[in-house]
């Protein structure tokens, strides 16, 4: 598994608060995230379900998260989260142990993943197989914001310098490289003073997987990853750019394809091999309200365009 990068949010901690005097605001924030909760896990299940009969390995690697997904809604089912007799404290605990549980989801189902069942899926491939990927993505992550977002009350959307953001994807990457015995790129930052509203967070994610791709290509041809940050349009736009020689133009339709993966299986690792990183950047930016995309130069470098919104204001 990739050393220190396993989850985006990881639980609570269990940390000792004083004892929560419920309010009537409190009650009603319970209900209201309660209700989302159950909202997200009945659109999940739903999702599952419709795949029970599928013979396609890694979707069912997926399926098999549906029992999962009943148990943690069926808790929520159980509670009122209107009565007084049910502590904050219970509450909380309940959801940082769902929190829990969530944030182990893609590693579970990539642990069970094998290079056949990549290739299977990849003779397979479809829209509505797509559609399926992404929709239970999209579900898994707004899930997980919902649960951390009301366990901890630090926002998670919020503004942030734009330069910053790139400065810590740069240090994170670093340090994860260097953790899994990679070679760590040289960078070179353009960036001119904006501010972004984003969960900072997915954006790291992305610059990761990101530079993590453009790392070897990179590393052979001494170059360094450039990284723009210009403003277009009301939005903010980082460009990560490298001269590691580009993509064959023929293997294009494949990369933003769920599960799709260009690595043998001699060269599997924790960094490489599971064809998780561009689809799934992919819906992190969606989320936040942005898009992704890419230019190709065919034996010169790639060029990665992240278009998030701008913030005016802090």
């Amino acid at each position: 598994m990739l050393k220190a990068f396993t989850s985006l949010f990881k639980n609570s901690g269990g940390k000792v608060t004083p004892k929560i005097v419920l309010t009537p605001e409190i009650l009603s924030s319970r209900e209201g995230v309660t209700n989302k909760l159950k909202d997200l896990y009945s659109t999940q299940i739903k999702l599952l379900s419709s795949k029970r009969d599928a013979k396609i390995p890694v979707v069912n690697h997926y399926v098999e998260l549906l029992e999962q997904y009943e148990k943690q809604n069926e808790e929520l089912h159980k509670l009122n989260p209107l009565d007084e007799g049910l502590s904050q404290e219970s509450f909380i605990e309940l959801l940082d142990n769902q929190l829990s549980v969530k944030v182990e989801e893609l590693a579970k189902i990539n642990s069970k993943l094998s290079f056949e069942d990549l290739s299977n899926l990849n003779a397979v491939y479809s829209d509505s197989i797509d559609r399926f990927f992404w929709d239970f993505h999209t579900n898994r992550i707004t899930s997980t914001y919902t649960l951390k977002e009301y366990i901890d009350p630090e926002p998670l959307m919020k503004v942030h310098d734009a330069r910053s953001i790139v400065e810590q994807s740069i240090q994170t990457t670093s340090q994860i490289l260097s953790l899994n015995d990679y070679p760590v790129p040289t960078f070179e930052i353009d960036s001119i003073p904006l501010k972004v509203k984003c969960v900072a967070p997915h954006l790291i994610h992305i610059m990761f997987e990101l530079f993590k791709n453009s790392t070897l290509p990179s590393i052979s041809r001494k170059k360094p990853i450039i990284v723009r940050v210009t403003d277009e349009d009301g939005f903010v736009m980082f460009e990560i750019a490298d001269r590691g020689g580009g993509m064959p133009d023929s293997s294009l339709d494949k990369i933003w394809q769920f599960h799709y993966t260009t690595s043998k299986i001699s060269e599997r690792d924790p960094i490489h091999g599971f064809g998780m990183g561009l689809p799934l950047c992919k819906v992190f930016a969606d989320f936040n309200s942005g898009k992704l995309s890419m230019v190709n130069h065919e034996h010169f470098g790639v060029s990665v365009f992240l278009k998030i919104p701008r913030a005016f204001k802090d």
